[in-house]
């Protein structure tokens, strides 16, 4: 029996140590921003302020680059280990606006884009938005964001946005002026990006006004996939993004081709078709890691 309960002590304290030895990764830039419709505005940031975004990253593996720094006790063996676990992305664009709609609800939609900057895919796990009155003080939350690709490699860029506008904004004032503050969760992906042949697409109105995409994917990869992720992404005449909609196709088979339309419900008022200047589209394996 005493043996046993050395044996259990000894393992609880190497289990405690060593969850105690884990550290979490902070990145993320944000360029300056302008007020943006709706009296909204992003806080002004320079590169590797890490306050704009309150990064929640977790720790990639070893070999990863970064920017940043990490308190710790040794001030080479800190900058040595900071290079290695920082998650190396930027954000390159910010958009924000609110507004009552037609059935007098407070409307919102916010886009993050961000960019791979390393050497190695990301995956784009969740977001965070806050929304601050001009003192700082929370008005308003919401985690239902959805991201577009999951997965982005090296080089590539990738967006955060809310599918549903009026997800609950009924506590924001559309009169009143509020700062976007948004909280990005990227992470080293565990596997590469993963996308399907899309054609014969076209852009078009539908019957409530809203823009619609049709088109046909194809299935390339000789694997059935059982969740396959559709992405409409439309620019405005400055060639950024203006607004994402997108669906979900289950059970695509190996060398199966199907056709979808992707209804444009979720976009905000301001994105109609008269002021899209070009699309794409995105079909993608939808990818989930913890």
């Amino acid at each position: 029996m005493k043996r046993t309960w050395i044996m259990a002590f000894f393992i609880g304290t190497a289990l405690l140590a060593a969850s105690c030895g884990q550290d979490t990764a902070e990145s993320g830039t944000i360029p300056n921003q302008t007020e943006r419709p709706g009296s909204a505005t992003t806080p002004s940031q320079t590169e590797n302020s890490g306050s704009a975004i309150p990064d929640q990253t977790e720790s990639p593996t070893s070999g990863s680059s970064g920017t940043g720094s990490t308190d710790t006790g040794d001030t080479n063996a800190g900058s040595k280990k900071d290079a290695e676990e920082k998650t190396p992305y930027t954000v390159t664009d910010t958009r924000f606006e609110y507004y009552l709609n037609t059935i007098g609800q407070v409307e919102y939609h916010a886009l993050v884009e961000v960019e791979n900057t390393g050497e190695y895919p990301l995956y784009l796990q969740g977001a965070v938005y806050d929304f601050e009155d001009m003192e700082g003080h929370l008005a308003w939350t919401d985690d239902f964001i959805s991201s577009c690709p999951n997965v982005i490699a090296p080089g590539e860029k990738g967006w955060f946005y809310n599918s549903i506008g009026a997800s609950g904004a009924g506590d924001l004032d559309s009169s009143a002026e509020y700062q976007f503050v948004p909280a990005l969760k990227i992470v080293r992906s565990n596997a590469d990006p993963v996308f399907y042949e899309v054609s014969d697409t076209t852009l078009s109105t539908n019957a409530l006004g809203y823009p619609a995409v049709t088109g046909r994917v194809r299935n390339t990869t000789g694997k059935a996939d059982q969740l396959v992720n559709l992405h409409a992404v439309f620019y405005g005449n400055d060639g950024k993004v203006i607004g994402i909609s997108g669906m979900t196709m289950m059970d695509l088979g190996p060398d199966e081709q199907r056709s979808f339309e992707i209804t444009g419900l979720d976009l905000s008022s301001s994105v109609r078709e008269e002021v899209i200047s070009d699309y794409k589209v995105i079909a993608s394996k939808a990818h989930f890691q913890v």
